[in-house]
Formats: structure tokens, C-alpha cells, sequence
């Protein structure tokens, strides 16, 4: 990882700290909440196809700045039953010490359950296998599991302005993590869908195995072209489907991105290509998929700490709200609760 990545997503992340002090300081006088860091999280770096340093960094900057005591990482080892240097180094600058070979549902399970060799955590996050994901659904009610992050999704939002051989390249793009990944093209420019579909299988055969055969088995199962009747039609699908990642490649981007409200990130332009998102921008590429972008956000610091409410009622207060609390404890039926304001002593 280069200083000038590391800066930009240090700097996202500071700035999410700043967020988090204006959340210490006092709602009112006496009203206010607690942030405190995780005590301990598990970071999963997927490692079954390739070895992927960005994930590391991406997970493990975030929660040293968030000051996790005990971070620890998990990865599958590579064939040789070593980790890359390339993993060992982003881990370093990372601030995590703590690593261990070990991947898929089973490396959920220790984090969740402890081994003679791995402890146990409180979160696990990162992306990984369909495996990984259903291992992290069982287990939640064991460990907090965080964002389900599974196999990679993308929708591209186009209308008749999108270049189509960059369309191409930004559908493979995000296709070619896996047989289980899923691209669209989403648009309602009739010559520019045509266009990019003869496109296609050229640029599917121009790449090298075993991205090729990936990319074949997933436009026949996942991946493709949506042909929408309008932009307001093709809005409310992206909203629909809640995308991992989203592209917006249209004459006035200022003008729809405010209606796409379900995606784990969205970017503008065909200058703005996911791999920028996935490597060096700053923003973060752990992101919700399986259409979990309706609920859930992007990784942040936020992933990583927890918030404690925080109050102390002066007796001028305790007098001013006896009565409207007093009021909803008797209709709710619970006595001992009004009797902890009414029969209480003075100070």
C-alpha cells in the first residue's frame, strides 16, 4: 500500500473520529453518550482465489484508530501454507500483530468459539465465501457478526451519455471476483444496452483464466443487462436489488444521485471506475451485499465501537419530571417503577 492511500483512508477515518466526539459532547447538561472501542474483534481476509492486502488495510486501519485492544485477523494460508508478504506488510502498517491461517465457516467458528490456538472475539467483519456468510448468519447469536459481506455485486445506472466500452469494462470489473459474483447493467438507452451485449463476450475472452470461465458461468446465472423503460423505472431497481456497489454514469449525476437510497457505495462518473473505490479513493470497499445495502452502511470506525447512554438528574430536574414519569409508569403498570420516584428519600 502506498503513503498516498494510506493518508486518504487514515484521513476518512479521522474524520469519522471527529463525528464521534461530537457524539461525547453533552446533548444537554446532564444527557450525553459514551463512545468506547470494541474489546476485541476478528477480522476475516478472504484468500481462497487470491491473496487481497487491500481487505486487510481497509479492516484493520479503521479499528486500530478506533483503539481495539485485541484485533485479530484470519486468513486461508496460500498453497505453499504461507501468508503472502503482501498480507503481512498491510497488516504491519495496519497496526495488527495478531494473525492467523485459517479461512472459511471454520475460521468463523474460532473466532466465535476460541481454540486452543485462536481466542475468542466479540465482531467478526469482513468479506468472504457464501460459506463465510452463512457461517457468520449461524453464529450470531455466539458473536456479533457484523455486515453481511459475501460474494462481490455491482449495478451500473447508465443512461444514453455512458461510454459503452467503458460500460464493458466496468461490468467485468466488479464480475470477475467469482463464478458467484453479480454485475448489471442497468439502463433504459435501448442502443446502449444492444451496444455493450456485443461488446461482451470479446471482452470476456480477451482475459486470462480463471477469470474468463468465472466471468462465462456468472453472465449466465447472475451477472447481465437490465433493460428498464425509463430512469425513474431503472432508479427504483437499483433501490430494489440494494447493491454492494453502484456506478452512476449519467448526463446529470447531481440530479439523480439523491434518489438511489440503497447501496453500499455509490460512485459518479466514468472517471470513477470501482477499482479506485476498491483500492486508493479513501472510502471503503467492505461494503453490505445480498441486499443488506437496506439496512445496513458502509465499514467505517463506526464498525468498530459502541455507544454507552450516558445521564444525571439534578434534583431540580428529578422534581420537574416526577410527575409526567410517575403518570406513564402507572398506566404501563409498574409500581415498583413510580414507587423508585415517589417514595424515594432526599439527598
Amino acid at each position: 500500500m502506498d503513503q498516498d492511500t494510506k493518508t486518504r483512508l487514515m484521513q476518512r477515518s479521522e474524520a469519522d473520529i471527529d463525528a464521534v466526539i461530537e457524539q461525547v459532547r453533552p446533548i444537554i447538561d446532564d444527557v450525553r453518550e459514551k463512545v468506547t472501542p470494541i474489546s476485541s474483534v476478528g477480522l476475516y481476509v478472504p484468500g481462497g482465489k487470491n491473496q487481497y492486502p487491500s481487505a486487510v488495510y481497509m479492516l484493520g486501519i479503521p479499528a486500530t484508530l478506533a483503539g481495539v485492544k485485541e484485533i485479530i485477523m484470519v486468513t486461508p494460508p496460500r498453497s505453499d501454507g504461507k501468508i503472502g508478504d503482501a498480507l503481512l506488510y498491510a497488516a504491519e502498517v495496519s497496526g495488527i500483530k495478531n494473525i492467523y491461517k485459517c479461512g472459511g465457516a471454520q475460521a468463523i467458528a474460532a473466532l466465535a468459539y476460541g481454540t486452543e490456538s485462536i481466542p475468542a472475539v466479540k465482531k467478526v467483519l469482513g468479506p468472504g465465501s457464501p460459506y463465510v456468510a452463512a457461517a457468520k448468519q449461524v453464529l450470531s447469536g455466539i458473536i456479533d457478526a457484523g455486515m453481511p459481506a459475501g460474494p462481490s455485486e455491482s449495478l451500473i445506472l447508465c443512461d444514453e451519455t455512458a461510454d459503452p466500452h467503458n460500460t464493458v469494462l466496468d461490468i467485468l470489473n466488479e464480475a470477475e471476483h467469482g463464478p458467484d459474483s453479480a454485475a448489471l447493467l442497468v439502463t433504459h438507452d435501448e442502443a446502449l444496452a444492444k451496444d455493450v451485449h456485443q461488446r461482451l463476450p470479446e471482452a470476456i475472452n480477451a482475459l486470462p483464466n480463471p477469470q474468463k470461465d468465472w466471468l462465462i458461468h456468472n453472465m449466465a446465472h447472475y451477472s447481465g443487462i437490465v433493460f428498464t423503460s425509463s430512469m425513474e423505472e431503472s432508479i427504483n431497481f437499483c433501490n430494489a436489488y440494494a447493491t454492494e456497489h453502484l456506478l452512476v454514469k449519467v448526463k446529470n449525476p447531481d440530479d439523480i444521485i439523491p434518489q438511489p437510497v440503497n447501496a453500499g457505495e455509490i460512485l459518479i462518473g466514468e472517471t470513477t471506475p470501482s477499482s479506485f473505490g476498491n483500492y486508493g479513493i479513501g472510502i471503503n470497499h467492505v461494503l453490505p451485499t445480498g441486499g443488506k445495502a437496506l439496512t445496513y452502511s458502509c465499514t467505517s470506525i463506526w464498525d468498530f465501537l459502541k455507544r454507552t447512554s450516558l445521564a444525571r438528574m439534578t434534583q431540580e430536574g428529578f422534581d420537574s419530571l416526577k410527575e409526567p414519569v410517575t403518570t406513564l409508569t402507572d398506566y404501563e403498570g409498574f409500581p415498583a417503577h413510580g414507587n423508585a420516584i415517589r417514595k424515594r428519600k432526599s439527598p
